[in-house]
Order: structure tokens, then sequence, then C-alpha cells
């Protein structure tokens, strides 16, 4: 609830809650959490909840959450940063400064953020109240945010995704099923790999900014998944092929989708 807190790991997770319920909460101060550096497995999480939720609120909190790299084996991955493993888990971020980075291992890279459930397709991350995030995966396959669902309001809301294999994915086991939602805000998804996408998932806009920005050869949202323009009236996005040139618009009618998919897009165009 405040104060300063710093967790650093050997091998494993810098903050965790393993039970079979549990919640961790942050709502003031300073947290710190560095994940261990595992030479012979899975780096460690920065903050890892196994059955529960993971909230942070407050207009002054400052979370940095960083997992530990992996080792030199064949399935040694990279830590994440924010992770919960729980089915229907949720990360819920609603106020604050978080800073989440993933490791990186010669098996894989990792996530940020991540709130995954393979079995309900329900768990997810919401960022509201003016949070400021970022999330980077620098390492092989790392994705900067990883959720079932993920949703995003607030006009002060900042959320910046970067990762090598994706900035931003929402997957699910039913394809069209994958929901990103953006009622408000300025969301950015870059990938940085050849062929990479910035933002994958089946995007719901109603508001704000969300821009994509795809590795050489890649797109900026993902052209295999729809992005409808659900914001109540007719809007321009923009594309372009390269980042030195004018944005080129496209008309979205209400409840329309969008037909181009470049490099690097925006919605609305500015």
């Amino acid at each position: 609830e405040g104060g300063t807190v710093t967790a650093t790991s050997g091998k494993g997770d810098a903050i965790l809650s393993s039970g079979t319920s549990g919640s961790i909460n942050i709502s003031g101060g300073t947290v710190t959490a560095t994940g261990g550096t595992n030479s012979t497995g899975n780096g460690g999480h920065g903050i890892s909840i196994s059955n529960g939720n993971i909230s942070i609120s407050g207009p002054t909190t400052s979370v940095t959450a960083i997992g530990g790299d992996g080792g030199t084996g064949a399935l040694d991955k990279g830590g994440h940063g924010l992770y919960v493993d729980n089915t229907d888990g949720t990360i819920v971020i609603t106020g604050g400064t978080i800073i989440a980075t993933a490791g990186n291992g010669t098996g894989g890279g990792a996530y940020a953020i991540y709130a995954y459930d393979g079995t309900n397709d329900n768990a997810a991350v919401i960022f509201n109240g003016g949070c400021d995030v970022t999330a980077t995966a620098a390492g092989t396959d790392g994705v900067g945010i990883r959720s079932n669902i993920l949703t995003v309001s607030g006009s002060a809301t900042k959320v910046n995704a970067t990762g090598k294999s994706m900035g931003i994915l929402a997957q699910t086991t039913a394809l069209g099923a994958n929901i990103i939602t953006i009622n408000d805000g300025t969301v950015f998804g870059k990938a940085t790999a050849d062929g990479a996408h910035g933002i994958t998932g089946t995007i719901s806009y109603k508001g704000g900014v969300i821009e994509g920005e795809g590795g050489s050869g890649g797109r900026g949202f993902n052209s295999t998944y729809s992005v409808t323009n659900n914001s109540g009236a007719a809007i321009t996005i923009g594309y372009k092929s390269t980042s030195g040139v004018d944005w080129t618009g496209e008309d979205v009618a209400i409840s329309g989708t969008i037909a181009n998919f470049g490099r690097y897009m925006i919605m609305p165009k500015p």
C-alpha cells in the first residue's frame, strides 16, 4: 500500500503467490521485482501468481517487474514480467506507472505481461484509470502483452507494448474469439522481427487511438483477424508501408471492417 519494496531472486520468481487461492494487490509505493537468471532452466518471473489475480492501482504507484533470462538448453526460456497462471485469472491495472520486461533464453523469449487460460479462454488483462504501461519482450519469440481478452479504457490510459514476435497478442483456442476492446486511451503494439505483426487478435475499436507497427514484411494489425469500427460513427484509419511517408486514409463505416493492412496502421488517421 506504500513504501518501497525491492525483491530480487537468485534463480526463481521475485514475488510469488503459489497457494490454491489468493491475490497480489499493489495500491501505492514503489515496487521493483527482478526474477532470477537460471543458467540451467527457465528464468524467474518478476511478479507471479499461480491461483489468483494481480491488481495494481493508485495514481502515484510505481511497479517494475522484470523476468530473468533462461539458460542455454533447447527448452530454456526467459521469465515473464507480470504473470498470472490461473483459469479465469486477471491482471487489472487502474493507475500508476508500470514497466514490465520479459527475459530471454535459448528456447525462446517470454511475455512481459501474461494472463492466459487455455481451458475457458477467460483470462484477461484490463487497463483503466489513466495508467501508463510499458511492456517489452525483446527476446526470441517474445511478446509484449499476451492474454485471452484485452480491454483498454480511460482517456489518459497509455499502453506501449513491444515484442520481437508480437507487440500485443489476444489469443484463445477459438480463432474468432480473440478479443481486444479499445474503449479509449492510447495503445501502441510493435513487433521487431521480420514478418511479425504488431497486434494480433480480433479488435473492437470504440474510441481512443490504436496503432500497430509490424516488422519488415509484417503488418501493423494481423490481417488474419478482423478489425471492426464499433465507435458509433464513421472514421478514417491510416496505413502506410514505410515510416517516412504520410498516412494513406481508408474510410470505415459504422460497424465496418478494415480492408487494408499495412506495416504501419493507426485508428483513427491523424
